[in-house]
């Protein structure tokens, strides 16, 4: 299985990342995969 992350910017300018996360390239500080959308601060 292929792995992959994904990021999205709301129409208010909030950041969320999902998917695979073992090196870290999610940006939320963790190496946690992530099957929900999850919020990414700055």
């Amino acid at each position: 299985m292929k792995k992959f992350a994904i990021t999205a910017i709301t129409t208010i300018g909030e950041f969320w990342a999902w998917g695979s996360n073992n090196n870290g390239q999610l940006g939320d500080g963790t190496t946690i995969d992530r099957h929900i959308p999850n919020p990414i601060t700055f």
